[in-house]
């Protein structure tokens, strides 16, 4: 790997020695689960390495590119600020639709549990939560299962994808509210449908907020601190 400055840039490159990939292969290699025949070779992976890797890139402000052709292996090149944070000592990130820039939660831990039937979704967050180590997140991947770990482990917050493959996330809220162990559990509606009805509708139904797809995966924690925050505000 090498390091060097590009302006306002670090630049990160990554060479290899492999096949290479022609113009076709590299239009199709952000594609979830698309390994580009790397299977027939019995080569292991899932296919979401870079795909992750693109995102969490995305939400640090910067980008990524190939340059490969075949049978020349390939470089990877990420591009990311330099000194941002210094350079912009006041700067507050935008927050999720509904959150308000409160002091942050004066926390280093809890318990949330997610509620997602996507595996890209849950791997994106999962890199999230592994960069901070008091915190404890929790899978679900179906709304059954969701309200059955919300009882037994009663969290300290819930993201509910509002479209599962059993039970909706309406559904799934009024079940956690039915129950005495998690009637006062915080929970966070997550859908890619950012109707003003819909927003509306899941707010009535008693969900403490709702965050619209794709999530910023860079202002989650604080989100996510921030919505604990609001929820045990009397």
């Amino acid at each position: 790997m090498k390091v060097s400055a590009e302006g306002e840039f670090q630049v990160l490159s990554v060479t290899d020695q492999g096949w290479g990939l022609d113009e076709a292969a590299q239009s199709q290699l952000f594609q979830p689960f698309n390994r580009l025949g790397a299977e027939r070779r019995r080569i292991e992976g899932s296919g979401l390495g870079l795909v992750i890797v693109r995102d969490l890139v995305h939400a640090m402000g910067g980008t990524i590119e190939v340059i490969s052709a075949p049978q020349q292996g390939a470089e990877f090149r990420v591009r990311l600020p330099r000194d941002t944070a210094k350079e912009l000592p006041k700067a507050e990130p935008e927050l999720p639709r509904g959150l308000s820039r409160e002091p942050p939660l004066a926390t280093s831990s809890g318990t949330v549990l997610y509620v997602e039937d996507e595996p890209l979704n849950v791997l994106l967050i999962q890199e999230v939560f592994r960069a901070y180590p008091g915190w404890t997140l929790h899978i679900a991947t179906d709304g059954a299962s969701g309200v059955a770990m919300a009882n037994a482990l009663q969290p300290d917050l819930a993201l509910i994808d509002m479209n599962l493959p059993d039970i909706g996330g309406l559904e799934v809220l009024r079940l956690l509210r039915a129950s005495p162990k998690t009637a006062g559990l915080c929970c966070v509606a997550l859908s890619a449908d950012a109707l003003a009805e819909q927003i509306t509708a899941a707010r009535a139904a008693g969900f403490d907020d709702y965050w619209t797809k794709p999530i910023d995966l860079a202002n989650l924690m604080p989100a996510v601190m921030r919505a604990l925050q609001a929820h045990a505000r009397p």
